[in-house]
């Protein structure tokens, strides 16, 4: 089996190999909202701890150009004996390269983090950077690569998150 960042890389590279003859058309966004579902692992760095996250994300654009976004990414991060919930806000700035339709990201998220089985709340941020490919107006995918939320709280505690997903832009 493939490791996960391999196979997201791949699915990216295939998508925008395919839509290219249409991404001269299609690098605008179709509005101001923006809807992505993203999955991939949770890695705690202290030790081998692995939880499957996943994270539906609303945002919304706050400037003419629809780059600035605000919005929220709940996380659910779970193993067969730990759930973790992260409710955090977050701000993202979509950065156009060269490619048509293909933009760089850095994002800042934080909020309140619970872990249902020790009952244990905290705060936390989580600085990230992404790329994102605007296959059609109405049709985004990203990949994560470097997302790494801290914990605060009664006990500090770092992860590594990667990523992928795909969304709409309404």
């Amino acid at each position: 089996m493939r490791p996960i960042p391999e196979l997201a890389a791949a699915a990216l590279v295939a998508l925008a190999v395919v839509s290219a003859p249409r991404a001269a058309n299609a690098a605008d966004k179709a509005g101001r909202f923006s809807i992505t579902a993203k999955i991939g692992p949770a890695i705690n760095l202290d030790d081998s701890f692995l939880q499957f996250a996943a994270s539906p994300e609303f945002m919304v654009a706050v400037d003419s150009d629809y780059n600035a976004y605000f919005g929220v990414n709940p996380q659910f991060q779970y193993t067969a004996d730990v759930l973790t919930i992260n409710l955090p806000a977050t701000f993202q700035y979509d950065i156009e390269l060269p490619l048509d339709g293909l933009y760089v990201y850095p994002k800042l998220s934080g909020g309140l983090s619970y872990v249902l089985e020790t009952g244990r709340p905290s705060g936390f941020v989580e600085p990230a950077f992404g790329l994102k490919y605007q296959a059609h107006e109405l049709i985004h995918v990203s990949l994560e690569p470097v997302a790494i939320p801290l914990y605060i709280g009664r006990y500090f505690a770092a992860q590594f998150h990667l990523f992928a997903g795909v969304g709409v832009d309404l």
